[in-house]
């Protein structure tokens, strides 16, 4: 299975950092420490998570999340609750967001039908 890639947003060095090494083993990490990084960081690869650190300012978040949202529509968007089992979370989300994205198709076959031969498939 492909690692996911989560894109760390906040100042807090610290927190990145500790983030990282929790979920490094299970994701690809981005991080950013303003709103400029985070634009540049998000447009040179494809993300699969947002994680806002925590203190973010709400007006930022909302631009970036307007900015992000018109470049890829698949994109889950969380805030960093240093949750211990954030990388569950994490996970958990992106699966969510893939199962509403996901199309679905419905074939009928009936081209023997009408082809006047006496073929069944099995």
């Amino acid at each position: 299975m492909n690692k996911a890639t989560i894109l760390i947003i906040g100042e807090n060095n610290d927190r990145h950092t500790a983030l990282v090494e929790t979920l490094g083993n299970r994701f690809y990490s981005l991080t950013a420490n303003n709103e400029e990084a985070a634009i540049d960081r998000f447009l040179q690869a494809p993300v699969d998570a947002v994680v806002f650190g925590e203190g973010m300012n709400e007006a930022v978040k909302t631009k970036l999340i307007k900015i992000f949202s018109t470049q890829d529509n698949t994109t889950v968007y969380m805030n960093d609750n240093s949750n211990a089992d954030m990388a569950e979370e994490i996970l958990q989300a992106i699966s969510n967001k893939q199962k509403e994205n996901k199309p679905t198709f419905s074939f009928k076959d009936d081209v023997l039908k009408n082809a006047g031969l006496n073929i069944q498939i099995q």
